[in-house]
């Protein structure tokens, strides 16, 4: 993804190993979005929104 450009990431939600993996790549995660896509962008771009800082450590048992 960061080969095509891709810098920053805005997820709903995510585990830890695929932050882990986006960062090394220097891809920034934003998680905690949920809604259409257009509306994500608005939110994003006009810094209307609370990041969740909450993230699956393990994929088996998160149920969130």
């Amino acid at each position: 993804m960061a080969a095509e450009g891709v810098s920053i990431l805005l997820a709903g939600g995510i585990g830890q190993g695929a932050i882990n993996k986006l960062k090394s790549a220097n891809i920034e995660v934003l998680a905690g979005f949920s809604g259409a896509i257009e509306e994500v962008v608005e939110r994003w771009k006009n810094k209307d929104y609370q990041l969740d800082i909450s993230v699956c450590k393990d994929y088996y048992s998160c149920s969130h």
